[in-house]
């Protein structure tokens, strides 16, 4: 069967369309439509596309920290493509029917090395850069980016080993734990004045599938970097200690 661009267009769920951040609406997704539909007429698998977002997320960071005004723009772009390549591997996926629990592996692999190097790349840059609106070639431009980048990491490995051992636990009890069935999780996340909720809604917008990547680049051009990455490590930091606070309550229920 040839794929079309409207069989494309028409893979994307409305309930999922509706929680895509503005920015993706915007942009990310009109452009990453035509790309999916080139990558499925070439023959490549949506899991490929999930690998070249990975490494596209490891050079980015790695770029941003080498002292080129070339090198450092070139980083912010590959940045910015990330997102792009994360909504194409799924949209793709959706197009052939072919989702599995891989894609959703590599799909997540793609987002925790996100998750994991770009604040840090950011930091390294700011200081190298010295495109600042308050401080100028300051060491711990770099500990802020690195300290958000970890915050952001380990908040989400507490949910992930969360998830797993909960997962487990209903298991050897007879039972089975999907996400969409955790009860808990589920009403404070539909509730809107949950801290949860706002966590969420703000990951969503703000976040590396958000406006982080073109405020990032923003930042750069107009020397305003070191506020960016203030905002961004302050925010990481709290949610790690929210989700250290939520989940060692939740995990309460299982017992000791």
């Amino acid at each position: 069967m040839k794929v079309t661009l409207d069989d494309v267009k028409k893979s994307l769920p409305k309930e999922k369309g509706r929680k895509d951040a503005i920015w993706v609406k915007l942009w990310v997704r009109p452009i990453s439509y035509p790309l999916s539909l080139l990558a499925l007429r070439l023959n490549i698998s949506p899991n490929q596309i999930s690998i070249v977002a990975i490494i596209d997320a490891v050079l980015a960071a790695v770029f941003m920290s080498i002292n080129n005004s070339f090198f450092i723009i070139s980083g912010m772009v590959l940045l910015n493509l990330f997102i792009v390549f994360d909504c194409m591997d799924g949209t793709m996926a959706r197009t052939l029917k072919r989702a599995s629990y891989m894609g959703e592996f590599y799909d997540a692999m793609g987002g925790y090395t996100m998750c994991a190097f770009s604040l840090f790349g950011a930091g390294i840059c700011a200081y190298n850069s010295g495109k600042n609106l308050l401080f100028d070639w300051e060491v711990y431009l770099i500990v802020i980016g690195a300290l958000g980048s970890v915050c952001d990491i380990f908040a989400r490995l507490i949910y992930q080993k969360y998830t797993a051992n909960t997962m487990m636990e209903n298991y050897k009890m007879g039972k089975v734990l999907m996400r969409e069935n955790d009860s808990f999780y589920s009403k404070e996340k539909e509730n809107k004045l949950s801290i949860t909720y706002l966590r969420l809604e703000v990951d969503r917008q703000f976040g590396i599938a958000g406006f982080f990547p073109p405020l990032l680049m923003l930042s750069y051009i107009f020397s305003f970097m070191d506020i960016v990455l203030i905002l961004y490590g302050l925010y990481h930091l709290l949610a790690f200690v929210v989700a250290m606070g939520l989940f060692c309550r939740k995990a309460s229920r299982f017992g000791i």
